[in-house]
């Protein structure tokens, strides 16, 4: 029996961790197929014409359409990156959520009755219900130096279970110096009083993270691993250790995170000029 009970004891251990693993798994996919598609829905809307900004824009921008829609206001982002909307989309609530909504989680409903029936897909009016948990925002950042920069940097960045509504906290935290300090592929936040809960919500592994020079460098990095010091009670967290996928190229002097970003995909595209090709 002591030997049957160690047993089983070590595979109810492991029922917890596969859970975990699946779900990381599951979002992991999802967010892969998201920033796919995003990236190609990016050049398909127009975001490339600068001609459809609104405000119109020399520099870096973001365009945050399901945001400014459900809150009527913007994120926290770096100085110097612009919020726009396109003329074509505006900010209203359906043309948004169609376009940086992730449609792929379908709701699928499970028969009570039948246990070998197979769940079968939700409607309404003739389109299937998806969970829409995943979601989307994208910046265009100048790639080189020149006054009237023809190529950008192109990232689309994926969310999961993004709050909107407030409910689940604040949606972004901007950290800047001196609390910033920068080595390579590293950086160290200090001087902090974060709780566990605001931590695990803005740094957790593989997350990505938004860093900028505060004037016109702006880059998006992943998170690989963050370590996190706590104060005597556990209650808070004084400082965190960062570990970047890659190094920045600059010295960041501003670190934005937010609140279930999984993840970023990017491309380098050259702006569309004006031609009957491209007209909406």
């Amino acid at each position: 029996m002591g030997i049957l009970s160690v047993g089983l004891a070590s595979v109810l251990a492991l029922i917890p961790a596969g859970k975990s693993q699946a779900k990381r798994a599951a979002i992991e996919d999802g967010r892969g197929a998201l920033g796919a598609s995003a990236l190609e829905d990016c050049v398909n809307r127009g975001l490339l014409r600068k001609t459809l900004w609104q405000p119109s824009s020399t520099g870096a921008v973001v365009w945050d359409p399901l945001f400014k829609s459900l809150t009527n206001s913007d994120a926290t982002f770096p100085a110097g990156l612009a919020p726009i909307k396109l003329s074509t989309i505006g900010t209203a609530i359906p043309p948004c959520d169609d376009v940086a909504r992730g449609q792929d989680d379908l709701v699928f409903v499970v028969p009570e009755n039948d246990e070998a029936a197979p769940p079968s897909p939700r409607f309404s009016n003739g389109k299937r219900l998806a969970e829409g948990h995943f979601s989307w925002l994208a910046t265009l950042v100048p790639a080189d130096t020149s006054s009237t920069p023809e190529y950008y940097r192109l990232s689309v960045v994926e969310f999961h279970k993004r709050p909107f509504d407030g409910s689940a906290g604040e949606a972004s935290q901007s950290f800047s110096n001196p609390n910033l300090n920068w080595a390579g592929t590293s950086a160290e936040l200090s001087s902090l009083s974060l709780t566990k809960d605001d931590f695990s919500r803005f740094f957790k592994t593989g997350c990505v993270v938004l860093v900028s020079d505060g004037a016109t460098k702006y880059r998006w990095l992943r998170v690989l691993m963050a370590s996190p010091t706590e104060t005597s009670d556990g209650t808070s967290v004084t400082s965190i250790d960062l570990t970047f996928d890659q190094d920045p190229i600059f010295t960041p002097s501003v670190l934005c995170a937010y609140a279930g970003a999984v993840g970023v995909a990017e491309k380098i595209v050259r702006l569309e000029g004006d031609s009957p090709w491209v007209t909406p």
